[in-house]
C-alpha cells in the first residue's frame, strides 16, 4: 500500500490534520494529537525497529469532539441514574420507622 512506514505516517498524520482528527488506543482509550501520535510513532520505530508499525495498528483516527459528546451523553444518563437511586433510597428511609431509643 505504502512504499514505507514513513511514507504512511507522513499521510496518516496530514490525513489527521486535515480533518480535526485525533489518534485514539485501541486498547488504552488513550487520546493523542496529530503531533503526538507522530511522535510515538517515531519514537517506537526507533525502539522497536524501523519495520515496527504496531503502534500505528493500535491506533485509529477519530474526531475527539464526538467523544466529547458521548461523554457527555454518559454522563447525563449517570446523574440522571443516579438522582432517581437517591430519590428512591431517600424516599424509603423517610418512611420507614424509625427505631425508639
Amino acid at each position: 500500500m505504502y512504499e514505507s512506514i514513513e511514507k504512511e505516517l507522513a499521510v496518516t498524520v496530514e490525513k489527521a490534520r486535515t480533518n480535526g482528527y485525533w489518534f485514539h488506543s485501541r486498547y488504552s482509550d488513550e487520546w493523542m494529537t496529530p503531533e503526538e501520535f507522530e511522535m510515538l510513532v517515531k519514537v517506537s520505530r526507533i525502539t522497536g525497529g524501523q519495520n515496527d508499525r504496531s503502534t500505528l495498528d493500535n491506533f485509529h483516527m477519530a474526531d475527539p469532539r464526538n467523544e466529547i459528546k458521548s461523554r457527555i451523553a454518559q454522563a447525563k444518563k449517570v446523574t440522571a441514574d443516579l438522582q432517581t437511586f437517591s430519590e428512591r433510597v431517600f424516599a424509603y428511609f423517610n418512611q420507614v420507622p424509625k427505631d425508639k431509643k
